[in-house]
């Protein structure tokens, strides 16, 4: 293992680099926060739902309306329950914090 100016690192280890449009070289992981830390809470929420059901939004975009609309309804109905679990959880704390 070494330390350097970027971080520690495993010897030979290599980390993922892809070419960006411009032709140069770099961390998409750089890339992939910005993206990421850009994003609102919804789409945040919506990603990892489509992650976790394996589809993309690139995906989503060749489909027929009629599976759009089932998907996007699965979606609304989770994250309605994401909804429910967090205000239970919120109550459960204040109530703890005033007993």
């Amino acid at each position: 293992m070494s330390i350097g100016l970027n971080g520690i690192s495993a010897p030979g280890a290599s980390y993922p680099v892809r070419a960006t449009s411009s032709g140069s070289t770099e961390a998409s992981a750089k890339e992939d926060f910005l993206k990421y830390a850009k994003m609102t809470p919804a789409e945040k929420i919506r990603e990892q739902i489509l992650k976790k059901m394996g589809l993309t939004e690139e995906g989503l975009a060749g489909m027929p309306q009629d599976e759009l609309k089932k998907i996007n309804d699965v979606i609304k109905e989770k994250i309605e329950e994401l909804v429910k679990q967090g205000r239970e959880k919120i109550v459960g704390a204040f109530a703890d914090i005033k007993a």
